[in-house]
């Protein structure tokens, strides 16, 4: 069971990414999609790539935002390994 959480506008975005394999000139290959949603809208935004480091997230973020006219005051990301260099223990 799934319970939605809602956010007031300009509140929250949320970051993830799929791994695809495409068939491109009967070769295999990985491409990545990267999608930001606004919490409140649920309006998405989508790019891909042809690899997934931080540059890659990054730059699809940053466009996310430009194209969403700002920023929300918080971003959710779930614990890529990308940007987490080490974890807290508690």
């Amino acid at each position: 069971m799934t319970t939605r959480v809602e956010r007031d506008p300009g509140q929250q975005a949320q970051y993830d990414w799929k791994e695809w394999m495409l068939p491109v000139q009967e070769q295999s290959v990985k491409i990545y999609l990267h999608q930001v949603i606004l919490s409140y809208s649920r309006y998405k935004y989508y790019t891909f790539s042809l690899t997934l480091t931080r540059f890659d997230m990054m730059r699809a973020i940053q466009a996310a935002f430009c194209t969403f006219g700002g920023t929300p005051l918080e971003l959710w990301i779930d614990n890529p390994k990308q940007i987490i260099l080490t974890h807290r223990k508690n």
